[in-house]
């Protein structure tokens, strides 16, 4: 039974009830894809998560004043717009106006619904949030038993590895330099050569197949029940960036193919968007930002066992945006290490690429007499040699270069051609145009190629295929000028949102162009109309859709100049007056020309009085 499962939290209703929350007048219940989140709740996550720790996780900051600033992570720049501020716990971009809170924030940059950033940042916190509705609910059991059946199977290897029945994977983990206490540290197993080996240890544990599976621990027969996926082989758990473990990759002791086996993609695990090792590099690649990047389990743990820290691997050699930004979040600088073969120098490339367009730093690092990193490492007994080499590492363009006259027979008119195309590709990839024309000349000076030829290419290419500027993208219509003037209006009405119960009765969020500033304007008046102050908390649980919640945020998040904050409440009151005074003439007109045209003298009067009455209003 799921109960027996150590460490599965199942979730249900606090006390038998729906958790409800009291906005105005009224009390409203939340609810997205099944889930309530009571206001205390949000109150919380936000208190938890400081919004200078939490976006220095993702983009480095530096102290300004009183406020913190970075690279954009939204558009790409190189001179830094981006402002955080502790004191509000709003960030701004002055380059591209994103602005916000953390969970605007997390929702941006992360791609996720206004539940899914705060479950996150709930996570992040260490709180928990106890979802209510049936699916969400049901969704969130089965997740939680897998985790925690992942955590059984990874404490069932390790203490398979260190009985009687691990001694061989022992002695391989001796032969290859990795001492007890490092294996203990990354908490190292081995998976017995029996087809239900651990089938059978789980069955004790009252865990189903059907949680095996999930976990990617067992394959299903064809004619019923599962077999173990790992057999006779050394098993390296795969940590998240908060160090649980999510997954397994595993080496073979007995020579039986393929020599690693990694787990499949399941609810917890996607291998496109995972480094091994990074839980416990993270720390070193941000002081340092630097992070060094391999292929292989060992070469991780050796690297860290012999002192240097900031080194991860993928798992197998393929580099996904996923890695990329994910790398961003910890380091700037990134030393690709791969094996010196035609599978690791591909990888470099496509990691090249990569790295270029999240605008990252990247070199190649080349290790001595073609050896792998562990390899080296064990032969030295120190990490000084590969450390060198990090430190040695070729920049993006010479690796480049190298790599195209490789390719390409450089000395025919053809080849040398392929060659500068393929070069291009790099270029294209930058956006700085200083470094874009540094790199062009480069190419022209290794190849031969005049960099006028060059240019004309690039040119020719870009013309066909440019994107727009990061800066400019959007999911929806350039915004208008009459938009433009709406949402100042609204974020000036937030510059105050204390005096907003005194002035809500009288205002109304009626002729605005954009249906989420509109909704985003009412429900803000709502909460104020009960006498209560829409507070960020407030009012993001009242907006029901994504985008008006991220424009909300955005809206409560932009800075005014000390001092002149009730400047600009009041003017944004008086413009919302004015603006509904000249509406309410032009429906009194409607209604005049409609009377005249009907010979109705008597609605005509009654509309001279209202319109009269409606001048003296102010």
């Amino acid at each position: 039974m799921l109960a027996e499962v150590p460490g599965v939290v199942v979730f249900g209703r606090s006390g038998g009830n729906v958790v409800s929350r009291r906005v105005g007048a009224a009390t409203r219940v939340q609810k997205k894809l099944g889930q309530f989140i009571p206001e205390d709740t949000l109150s919380q996550v936000r208190s938890a998560n400081d919004v200078v720790e939490l976006i220095g996780s993702y983009v480095p900051l530096k102290r300004s004043g009183s406020s913190w600033k970075g690279l954009c992570p939204f558009h790409e720049e190189k001179t830094p717009s981006f402002s955080v501020n502790p004191q509000r716990q709003t960030y701004h971009c002055f380059g591209c106006g994103a602005s916000g809170n953390a969970i605007s924030f997390v929702m941006a940059v992360e791609k996720l619904t206004f539940v899914d950033a705060v479950r996150s940042l709930a996570d992040r916190a260490g709180i928990r949030i106890q979802p209510q509705g049936p699916r969400e609910a049901a969704e969130a059991s089965r997740r939680a038993a897998i985790s925690s059946t992942v955590e059984w199977a990874t404490k069932y290897f390790e203490e398979t590895l260190w009985s009687s029945a691990g001694v061989d994977a022992r002695k391989y983990l001796l032969s290859r330099g990795i001492a007890a206490t490092t294996a203990r540290t990354y908490r190292l197993g081995f998976a017995l050569p029996s087809w239900d080996g651990l089938l059978r240890a789980a069955r004790g544990f009252g865990i189903s197949q059907d949680l095996l599976a999930g976990a990617g621990l067992v394959i299903p027969r064809e004619n019923g029940g599962c077999y173990d996926r790992f057999r006779a082989r050394l098993v390296f758990p795969i940590f998240d960036v908060q160090g649980r473990p999510i997954a397994f990759g595993a080496r073979s002791l007995d020579g039986s193919e393929p020599k690693y086996l990694n787990s499949p993609e399941t609810e917890l695990f996607s291998k496109g968007r995972v480094l091994y090792g990074l839980h416990v590099a993270g720390e070193a690649a941000r002081k340092g930002s630097l992070l060094a990047i391999g292929e292989g389990y060992t070469d991780v743990i050796m690297a860290h066992q012999l002192g240097f820290a900031p080194m991860v691997a993928t798992l197998g050699t393929a580099l996904t945006r996923d890695h990329a930004r994910l790398v961003r979040r910890f380091a700037e600088d990134v030393r690709l290490v791969y094996d010196a073969d035609e599978g690791g120098e591909r990888a470099s490339e496509r990691g090249i690429e990569i790295f270029l367009e999240e605008g990252l730093e990247v070199r190649i690092a080349t290790l001595p007499d073609g050896l792998d990193p562990c390899d080296l490492l064990v032969r030295d007994g120190s990490a000084d040699s590969f450390r060198a080499a990090i430190d040695g590492a070729r920049d993006y363009v010479e690796y480049a270069i190298d790599a195209a006259q490789k390719r390409h027979d450089t000395t025919t008119v053809s080849g040398r051609a392929a060659a500068a195309e393929s070069l291009l590709e790099i270029v294209r990839r930058l956006g700085d145009p200083i470094r874009r024309d540094l790199v062009v000349r480069r190419i022209s000076d290794a190849l031969g190629v005049s960099e006028t030829a060059l240019r004309q290419k690039l040119a020719e290419k870009s013309s066909k295929t440019a994107p727009r500027p990061a800066s400019q993208e959007s999911d929806g219509p350039v915004e208008s000028p009459r938009r433009r003037w709406e949402s100042e209006l609204v974020a000036q009405l937030f510059a105050m949102p204390t005096r907003l119960p005194s002035v809500a009765a009288e205002l109304t969020a009626e002729g605005l162009e954009e249906k989420d500033l509109s909704s985003v304007l009412e429900s803000a008046l709502a909460i104020a109309r009960s006498g209560e102050t829409p507070t960020a908390d407030r009012l993001l649980l009242a907006l029901e859709d994504d985008g008006a919640r991220r424009l909300a945020a955005s809206l409560l998040a932009h800075e005014w100049l000390p001092g002149t904050e009730e400047k600009q409440f009041d003017g944004a009151v008086g413009a919302l007056r004015q603006r509904q005074k000249k509406m309410r003439l032009e429906r009194l007109r409607a209604s005049r020309l409609e009377a005249a045209s009907r010979g109705d003298l008597s609605a005509v009067e009654g509309w001279l009085r209202e319109t009269e009455s409606e001048l003296r209003r102010r």
